[in-house]
């Protein structure tokens, strides 16, 4: 997070945040909620073309979107035949975790405590960048972690760590427990680790695009999301991103104490 994440034009953003996030020739779908600033209408569609996906969400973004996902993980390459590269207004399908062939990331989304369907102020936003800052130093120095990624999203901060994993019920225990370690060690009265982001078919704000969550006002404005370049100053590509293996995610889960059940000796989940 060493870099002004608005450095890039949005165009820009976006192709750099979908080359960071997906794989080559993923398949993954881009959902917007409130299309063309309709309030609750839905639109969506499933890509593979990263200059299609760059111009729909473009488009969307500019007539005022609530806001503009995608899914994080791998869906199955038979979920374009839905739309093949475009976008649907009131589409009633979505990606389902059964869609989802393979997982790739592990998602920590923390944002500041204020009431629902509000921007953040700025010492709310900052308050959630100290925190995220704090997780990825002791995910680096106490758990050797590497790098992911991380971003603004618009009223909080995201980091993303690159896993690769099946989508079974294990992975599904592994993420959900490692996501609770975490909230469980570093969530507080002022800010909290979201601990509802585990399911394979989660979408995630695509950065580069503009969350409108309620109305904006001077002290919470409505701003545009980012992904933070890395300490060279670069964005990384997919590739890029080292793998953390599931030793790692392991020991994340035995080095937290907690006093849920799951963590019992006595039982065994894994």
């Amino acid at each position: 997070m060493s870099q002004d994440p608005t450095a890039l034009p949005p165009a820009q953003m976006i192709l750099a945040t979908i080359n960071a996030i997906m794989a080559p020739e993923q398949v993954f779908e881009l959902r917007v909620i409130g299309a063309g600033g309709r309030d609750g209408s839905t639109a969506s569609g499933w890509f593979n073309n990263r200059e299609k996906v760059v111009e729909k969400a473009l488009f969307q973004d500019v007539r005022f979107a609530e806001g503009v996902y995608v899914t994080l993980n791998q869906c199955h390459p038979g979920c374009l035949a839905r739309t093949n590269n475009e976008i649907k207004s009131f589409q009633k399908n979505s990606t389902a975790d059964r869609d989802i062939i393979r997982r790739h990331w592990l998602p920590i989304d923390i944002d500041p405590v204020r009431p629902s369907k509000i921007s953040s102020t700025q010492e709310e936003i900052d308050r959630a960048r100290n925190k995220a800052r704090e997780i990825r130093q002791w995910l680096a120095e106490e758990m050797l972690w590497p790098n992911g990624l991380a971003g603004f999203s618009s009223n909080g901060i995201h980091l993303l760590y690159r896993i690769d994993t099946p989508n079974d019920a294990y992975s599904k225990d592994l993420i959900k427990k490692c996501i609770e370690c975490l909230s469980e060690k570093f969530s507080d009265e002022i800010v909290k680790v979201d601990t509802t982001v585990w399911n394979a078919a989660r979408i995630w704000k695509l950065w580069g695009t503009v969350s409108r969550k309620g109305a904006s006002t001077e002290d919470r404005p409505h701003r545009r999301s980012a992904m933070f370049a890395w300490e060279d100053g670069e964005y990384p590509q997919f590739e890029d991103v080292e793998v953390i293996s599931i030793n790692q995610l392991d020991k994340l889960i035995l080095r937290i104490p907690t006093q849920r059940k799951w963590n019992d000796p006595t039982v065994k989940w894994r």
